[in-house]
């Protein structure tokens, strides 16, 4: 689905993620991507800026946001694995989250080493996906002198 270019971060994540994000809460599967020509605010909508917050903050914020009904202590736990697709051949891991590593199954494809790290609050998880985002490769294109050539996956 499309949306408007004047519409607000807010706007995009209350009509386009929250749904997603709540349906995700009680367990049900969903994705979300962003697709557009190089320069056409991909990045800008995902990550925003710290006044204007994207869609990932606003879905850090909301998925470790406390519920009442749950209790003081929820019982569950969320991890975060993040990998790079370049030219839809096999994943590659923008980088190591610790040492070792297993394999990881999604479906009928599997990422050896890719790492599953669990994490308690979305300040850690903001934390881990900047580090990643600074280790994806860049490359110049015609329309962006620093595009980001490779596909990342949360």
């Amino acid at each position: 689905m499309l949306e408007r270019s004047d519409s607000s971060q807010e706007e995009v994540y209350e009509k386009m993620v929250s749904p997603l994000v709540e349906d995700f809460l009680t367990a049900k599967s969903g994705m979300l991507a962003t697709l557009g020509p190089s320069g056409s605010g991909k990045t800008r909508t995902v990550f925003g800026t710290p006044r204007d917050p994207g869609i990932l903050p606003r879905t850090l914020h909301r998925i470790f946001k406390p519920n009442v009904e749950m209790g003081p202590e929820p019982r569950r736990s969320f991890s975060i694995s993040i990998f790079e697709i370049q030219s839809e051949r096999e994943g590659e891991k923008l980088f190591d989250l610790s040492p070792g590593g297993a394999e990881f199954s999604m479906q009928n494809s599997t990422i050896k080493g890719l790492q599953e790290v669990t994490v308690s609050d979305a300040r850690q998880a903001e934390s881990l996906v900047a580090h990643a985002m600074l280790n994806r490769l860049t490359a110049t294109t015609n329309a962006n002198s620093q595009s980001r050539c490779k596909e990342a996956q949360l």
